[in-house]
């Protein structure tokens, strides 16, 4: 397998095709079969996408504990490990 660790800028890049990061992420999508991160950078990116105001912002949690893992995206859990 061919992975590579992603971040919030790699999933806003892949998400927004105006973010000046579109073109990277996308690139590193084609060149790699899966991607890893973990529930903390998705709290990033749903935080990032909803603005803080949105009470949307503080319901992320639920929704990252439930994302699946499948055979291209890996997460690793961290948050029921440390609370």
């Amino acid at each position: 397998m061919n992975a590579v660790f992603t971040d919030s800028g790699y999933f806003i890049g892949r998400l927004d095709r105006h973010d000046f990061l579109h073109q990277r992420a996308t690139t590193l999508a084609a060149k790699y079969d899966a991607q890893v991160t973990t529930e903390f950078v998705l709290l990033e990116v749903l935080n990032a996408l909803s603005g803080a105001a949105t009470p949307f912002a503080n319901r992320g949690g639920p929704v990252v504990q439930s994302a699946p893992s499948s055979a291209q995206h890996h997460y690793l859990s961290v948050l029921n490990t440390l609370l």
